[in-house]
């Protein structure tokens, strides 16, 4: 018996996004053999290992639902989740594209949030959907691309930032980690017609040259230990097709290009493990739909793996965070004119 269906998608309590409490019971399915029994003899799966069946623990259904609307005061083309002045809060950023403005929204409990700051910008911003501290200073900075050029955002931990400083680099997202290892934050950029590039970093927000990983034309750069190795790998949606492919970090600075038998969206796919095996699965976006490429284990991805969960609002864009503290990955979507939280 496997943890995964084909035509169905379990997921483990961890991941459990209507709060379904287990059954703790010692034959908590009713079928005459005990719990431990069925799942030592193979008869039962256990995901999560958590000694109860997977049929009790899980919950056959993926979704979430849409909860409330948060408007920006414009048309929103992107969006960032972090705790921007520590008080263990979800905070957002976002970026209204039509009247060039970057906003800075506080959590202020109770899901409510509170417009604190915004900026002007010249050219169209895009803001990129994971905080990073780009200058190790202990607190969240933001990156956002403006004219195709990336600006950081430079928290002070209690809510402020300066004015967006420019990069000198391009490009149409990246994603930020420690890629190399060697302790120092990297950016993994999405240079589109010209491929995957890495700004090596050297400490405290300082980058030495762009080193281009090829790749072609692609889209949608998304990062995480993948093939679990230990290693940050790179996600990416290619040509016109979006065909999903993977570049497995080799250590050494080198990587192994992988393709798939998937395909996404065009927007950053969010590493995340859906069913609870310890493997980074995939949550992309396209238009009216969720697209959830399931890892083999091995960093592999086929199209009969992936399901689709339809939603009915266009999503464009996502941020993933738990906003309401219950364990479960909420999702910040940019829908037509506002954003939508999904719970």
């Amino acid at each position: 018996m496997s943890c995964r269906t084909s035509w169905i998608v379990f997921l483990c309590s961890m991941f459990n996004p209507f709060g379904l409490p287990a059954i703790p019971a010692a034959d908590c399915n009713g079928n005459g053999i005990e719990d431990d029994s069925e799942i030592a003899e193979g008869i039962a799966t256990d995901c999560n290992e958590n000694g109860i069946p997977d049929d009790c623990d899980i919950t056959p259904r993926l979704g979430w639902e849409t909860e409330q609307a948060i408007s920006i005061g414009g048309y929103p083309n992107a969006v960032a989740a972090g705790d921007w002045n520590g008080d263990g809060l979800v905070d957002l950023a976002a970026t209204a594209g039509t009247d060039r403005r970057i906003v800075i929204l506080m959590n202020e409990g109770g899901r409510r949030f509170t417009t604190t700051s915004e900026w002007a910008i010249s050219e169209y911003p895009r803001l990129l959907p994971d905080p990073v501290d780009i200058d190790e200073d202990g607190d969240l900075d933001i990156l956002t691309t403006v004219g195709g050029i990336f600006h950081v955002l430079l928290g002070d931990g209690q809510g402020g930032f300066a004015e967006p400083a420019s990069l000198q680099v391009g490009g149409d997202g990246a994603q930020a980690g420690d890629v190399d290892g060697d302790g120092f934050l990297d950016l993994i950029v999405d240079q589109d017609a010209s491929g995957i590039a890495v700004l090596w970093g050297t400490g405290y927000g300082e980058f030495s040259d762009v080193e281009s990983l090829g790749g072609g034309q692609v889209c949608g750069v998304g990062a995480g230990d993948l093939d679990g190795d230990g290693d940050l790998d790179i996600a990416y949606a290619k040509g016109s097709t979006h065909q999903l492919y993977i570049l497995r970090n080799l250590g050494d600075r080198t990587f192994e290009e992988r393709d798939t038998s998937t395909h996404i969206s065009c927007n950053t796919p969010r590493p995340l493990d859906l069913d609870g095996d310890g493997d980074l699965d995939l949550v992309a976006d396209s238009r009216y739909e969720f697209l959830l490429p399931f890892n083999d284990g091995t960093g592999g991805f086929r199209d009969e793996d992936t399901h689709r969960l339809p939603f009915p609002i266009r999503l464009v864009g996502m941020a993933t965070a738990d906003v309401d503290g219950d364990g479960d990955v909420d999702i910040f979507a940019k829908s037509e004119s506002v954003l939508a939280l999904l719970i």
